[in-house]
Formats: structure tokens, sequence, C-alpha cells
């Protein structure tokens, strides 16, 4: 759809539960997405108790892909995405948490 810019993708995985039966597909997904960087942000628990069997970081790790990087917290997200960020960049943020948030930060900014 832009083979002229660059795209960035701000994910949150949703879900402890879902991250883990779904783990594999994701690492295949992540690897073959067709996106310049990719910052992946912890898991967003919904109604779930984090149990320690998944983690956005062990999800980047088993990508292994150089252009996907771990973000720990969501309030730590614009800090260090925005010198990433060049004029004409497209950017996407995909979650079922409170991303959204984030994206009108970023406008405003």
């Amino acid at each position: 759809k832009y083979p002229d810019k660059r795209i960035l993708l701000i994910y949150q995985p949703h879900m402890f539960s879902r991250t883990k039966a779904l783990f594999d597909d994701f690492v295949k997904a992540f690897k073959n997405l067709p996106v310049d960087e990719t910052f992946i942000l912890d898991i967003y628990p919904s109604r779930e108790i984090d149990t320690g069997l998944v983690s956005s970081e062990q999800l980047v790790n088993a990508i292994n892909k150089e252009s996907v990087i771990y973000i720990s917290a969501a309030k730590n997200t614009l800090e260090k995405i925005k010198p990433e960020i060049k004029p004409g960049d497209i950017v996407f943020f995909m979650s079922a948490g409170d991303t959204d948030k984030l994206a009108k930060e970023l406008v405003k900014s």
C-alpha cells in the first residue's frame, strides 16, 4: 500500500492466554511482516492475571529479528519511538489495549 514509505508498527499483544496459544503463529507473522520497524509492548492483560508463562520479551526473542524491538511498558513507548520517526513515515498502532492514547499523544507532539 505504501511502497515508498517507511512503516513502523507499535503492537501490544492482547491477553496472556491468547499470546501463549498463538505464540508460534505470532512469531511466523512478525518474521514476515512487511514493515520496517516493529515495537512490541508488554501484553495487555485485559481480564487475565500474568501467570509468567509468556511475555512480550519472549515473543521478541523468538522472532529474533533486528527490526523487532521490545518495549517494556506503554508509558515508555513514545520516548523510545519518537526519535525513530522521520517525516513521511507511516506509523500503525495495533492493540486491544490502550495504545490509542499513545497515538493521540504522538499526533499532539
